[in-house]
């Protein structure tokens, strides 16, 4: 390689995180690649060296064979876009829901306890499961969802972020199912974007940075937009992690994030979105008596144990009097 940087082995695997969706008139939406294997840090010829020392004469060399060309496969795939791409999009990762009032996770169908046994929680969230945990059962955010974007200038000239917009937008009325209500602090600090995604016509917004969060989230329409207020730039190798939120009202959808930039005289653009579901996905907040069940947090229940409840129970616990813990199950 003579004018392309060396590329870092140990960060590059991390691109499976972010689904690269092919513009429109180039190439229909393919489903996410399936979850490459540590083994496709690995370069190509570190792999082939491996074969060669077992052998490939015979049914097993055949075997071998076929299983380290695809794990070659997905290593070049991911080490070519890191070399293509001038906004090379690496992670995209769902993060616990801000901490506004009604907003949480739901996952299709009823459950009982017993379908939490083993499960990971959120550390801070006491009556939430993890991100992954929900993605994994078909589920999405409430309310408000939050994700992080991490991206990397990948050329010599700077690379200049000029708008960002979502784009595909599907949207249905919602379903119900399990509800895992966020339990609201109002800590922390309002940071990144955010787009109302049910409302047609809006923009990705700009949250003013260092306001103190509160129970309420931000009035988006008072905001400017994106485009008409920032840039980010983008040197070789540079990162920037974008926070982002978007709030559904109504109505579940699912959507794709354009990313448009300038890069060496030409304005490009990038769809991502998230490998794991291949969509980012909210949905709206019901009424606790809509949904099937509602998880409580451990402090609702004399045994101080997480619990699962009918939706028109959680709706006395959470719009009645306040009073000392009740029998749960």
């Amino acid at each position: 390689m003579t004018d392309r940087q060396q590329p870092d082995f140990n960060r590059v695997p991390g691109a499976h995180l972010a689904y690269h969706l092919p513009m429109p008139g180039t190439a229909p939406p393919q489903p996410p690649p399936e979850q490459p294997s540590r083994w496709s840090r690995y370069r190509k010829a570190l792999v082939i060296t491996v074969v060669s020392v077992v052998g490939t004469g015979g049914i097993f060399g055949g075997i071998v064979g076929g299983v380290v060309q695809y794990f070659s496969n997905q290593a070049n795939k991911v080490v070519e876009q890191a070399f293509s791409e001038a906004l090379f999009a690496f992670d995209v990762e769902m993060l616990t829901p801000p901490d506004y009032h009604h907003t949480g996770y739901a996952i299709p169908g009823s459950t009982t306890d017993a379908d939490f046994n083993g499960i990971d929680w959120d550390p801070v969230q006491p009556a939430l499961p993890t991100a992954a945990w929900t993605v994994a059962q078909g589920g999405s955010a409430v309310g408000w969802g939050q994700w992080e974007i991490a991206l990397e200038g990948n050329r010599d000239e700077t690379v200049t972020v000029t708008d960002l917009y979502a784009t595909d937008i599907e949207c249905s009325a919602p379903e119900s199912g399990t509800y895992f209500p966020v339990l609201s602090q109002g800590i922390g600090e309002k940071i990144g974007l955010a787009i109302e995604i049910d409302d047609p016509g809006a923009r990705i917004k700009e949250l003013p940075t260092g306001e103190p969060n509160s129970f309420d989230p931000p009035d988006l329409d008072a905001l400017p937009a994106f485009s008409d207020s920032a840039t980010i730039t983008l040197d070789r190798g540079e990162k920037e992690v974008i926070t982002f939120q978007a709030h559904a009202d109504e109505e579940y959808c699912e959507f794709a994030l354009a990313i448009e930039y300038l890069a060496e005289g030409e304005r490009q653009t990038s769809l991502i979105a998230p490998e794991v579901p291949g969509r980012f996905a909210v949905a709206p907040v019901l009424d606790y008596a809509e949904y099937e069940s509602v998880m409580l947090a451990p402090w609702f229940c004399i045994d101080g144990q997480r619990h699962v409840v009918s939706g028109e129970r959680a709706e006395e616990f959470f719009t009645g009097t306040p009073g000392a813990p009740s029998d749960c199950t």
